[in-house]
């Protein structure tokens, strides 16, 4: 990717997290948890992950900072954002041209909310067929999500997160990443130390 690229997927990063308050720190935790975790199976793509929630730009006010639960016809809503954002970056790809960034931008922003049990969205893929970047990025969007404080809820401790997300292993999460998150949650606490709100 060029630098000029670069710097236009940055600013569409900033522009994406600028509308919904305190997000723009999430994205670049997610980002720097997934360096570190793409490095452990000796990948890369960090940068793919600053757009993982461009599709957000396409969702109302009042959903994105509705002060408690989302009734379902609004929780439906939210949930197109995924293929907002995957939309958005095969657009991208049509005008910039394929490479392994924006193909892993693809698969990321179209697929974070898979579930390793099929349960998830916005295609309902299973196991394997989520994109391994997908995957990777539902640890650390889950994991940054819970461990934050929201309009709607209050932050969740290392602790509670860390429990949740490995008992979640095999049902909303690759079994062998969540694994991978045993081993180094210290180290994700670390980034959400280092980058808090």
């Amino acid at each position: 990717l060029s630098q000029l690229g670069y710097d236009l997927l940055r600013c569409m990063s900033l522009l994406a997290h600028l509308h919904p308050p305190k997000l723009g720190g999430h994205t670049e935790r997610v980002s720097k948890i997934l360096s570190f975790s793409m490095d452990r199976f000796g990948g890369g793509g960090s940068l793919s992950t600053l757009l993982h929630d461009v599709g957000k730009v396409g969702i109302p006010d009042g959903i994105l900072f509705k002060p408690g639960r989302l009734e379902p016809e609004e929780y439906g809503v939210m949930k197109t954002h995924s293929r907002i954002g995957q939309d958005t970056s095969r657009k991208a790809q049509a005008h910039i041209g394929d490479d392994n960034f924006l193909s892993l931008e693809v698969d990321i922003a179209g697929h974070h909310h898979e579930r390793w049990d099929g349960k998830g969205h916005p295609s309902g893929l299973k196991e394997d067929e989520i994109p391994f970047a997908a995957r990777i990025v539902a640890i650390a969007d889950v994991y940054d999500a819970l461990v934050s404080p929201r309009v709607y809820k209050a932050a969740c401790s290392h602790e509670e997160t860390m429990k949740y997300m490995i008992e979640g292993g095999g049902t909303q999460f690759d079994p062998i990443l969540t694994e991978v998150l045993g081993e180094q949650g210290e180290a994700f606490r670390k980034i959400r130390d280092t980058w808090e709100e």
